[in-house]
């Protein structure tokens, strides 16, 4: 490879907008059609941009900086509390008073299943107590009292309460053609498994003693404290999140916003389409107004590990592959570096290489010097010597 020197001339002239000719050369070279080199070396009189008003530096620093990372969520049910709520009977089901991401509290009706079982073990507690002859076979073994009483604690687990078994006994004829299904537990329902018209079929056979569930769902729910937040961030963020860290959880904008606290339970680094990940955050109490799939604003302190600080305006072409900024090397030498760059903190951003703490940075001129570059035969320009 053929190494080439390009010397640019630049200076401003005291009080002067115009450009005179000075010293400038690269120091990374590359052989042609190859990528633009690294580093360029500006020659110009700091004296008179100074005087001029169009230079300024500032120098890069190594410190320890906290920043707020502020992203996107929403309420997610965390999937190892969801539980199902099970038919334990099969039949069709009559109505559903449920949908998804309702809130219901404990004992409140999901869905009421019209049930041929249930039927026939009204109609086979009528017959029992119809039957004198069965009656006197029961009272001949000794034990026609317990044998009752088991028979319709057997119709109460099936739905009945006990004063519908009373009136089962009194009125002779069923009193009730459908099964409620209730919520175990206060909390809100993910899914619901079932419609209206639909049939079930649990299959099998159920006995008192021996009931095993089986049953195909009718919805599925989660309590109350069994909701997380589900946040999104980028993978230069997602490296600084730690299990236990604290977060705040925000509802809402303005004056009716409210807060909850939280904490890092997990983090997922595997970055999807919209190049980001996901973290998921553990609530400390749950408010009682969170609905799922609820949008929120989550907050992270993040500290980062010693680095070296520049203030955001010495770094051009900051949004591109490959992000640049001037040097001071001496007092009238600039030197033009590619960088790594990692967070931003305010005003500031974190060098991850290209600049040592200490060095100055061109905050005020650098557009003016990368100007010149380009037109007195810098990569893109068209003045080689």
């Amino acid at each position: 490879m053929r190494a080439r020197k390009v010397l640019i001339t630049a200076c401003l002239l005291a009080g002067a907008p115009t450009l005179a000719l000075g010293h400038a050369e690269h120091q990374q070279f590359a052989e042609d059609g190859a990528d633009q080199p690294d580093s360029w070396v500006v020659g110009i009189r700091q004296a008179s941009a100074e005087m001029a008003g169009l230079l300024d530096t500032a120098k890069a620093v190594a410190e320890r900086r906290a920043m707020t990372l502020r992203t996107d969520g929403r309420v997610r049910a965390r999937p190892s509390r969801i539980q199902e709520v099970n038919a334990n009977t099969s039949g069709e089901v009559r109505d559903l008073w449920v949908r998804r991401g309702q809130a219901v509290r404990q004992g409140e009706g999901l869905a009421s299943i019209y049930s041929p079982q249930f039927i026939l073990q009204q109609e086979q507690h009528l017959a029992l107590l119809g039957s004198q002859v069965q009656q006197e076979q029961i009272r001949a073994l000794g034990n026609l009292g317990d044998y009752m009483e088991d028979a319709r604690k057997n119709l109460e687990w099936w739905g009945l309460s006990e004063k519908q078994v009373k009136r089962l006994e009194k009125e002779k004829e069923v009193v009730k053609e459908t099964l409620d299904f209730f919520a175990p537990f206060d909390g809100i329902v993910t899914e619901v498994m079932v419609r209206p018209g639909e049939l079930i079929n649990v299959g099998g056979g159920k006995a008192m003693g021996q009931f095993v569930v089986t049953g195909a769902p009718i919805a599925r729910m989660v309590p109350f404290e069994g909701l997380w937040v589900e946040a999104r961030t980028y993978p230069r963020f997602l490296s600084a999140l730690r299990e236990g860290q604290s977060v705040q959880v925000q509802w809402g904008k303005g004056e009716l916003a409210t807060t909850a606290a939280g904490t890092v339970a997990t983090v997922r680094p595997l970055v999807e389409e919209d190049r980001r990940g996901r973290f998921f955050v553990s609530l400390e109490e749950v408010p009682a107004h969170a609905a799922l799939d609820e949008p929120v604003t989550v907050k992270v302190e993040l500290e980062h590990k010693q680095g070296v600080w520049v203030p955001a305006d010495a770094l051009l072409n900051a949004g591109g592959e490959r992000p640049y900024l001037f040097v001071q090397r001496q007092r009238d030498v600039f030197e033009r570096r590619v960088v790594e760059v990692g967070q931003r903190v305010g005003d500031r951003i974190r060098i991850s290489e290209g600049v040592s703490a200490g060095e100055k940075v061109v905050v005020g001129g650098a557009y003016m010097l990368e100007g010149r570059r380009l037109t007195t035969g810098g990569p893109g320009g068209d003045m080689h010597h």
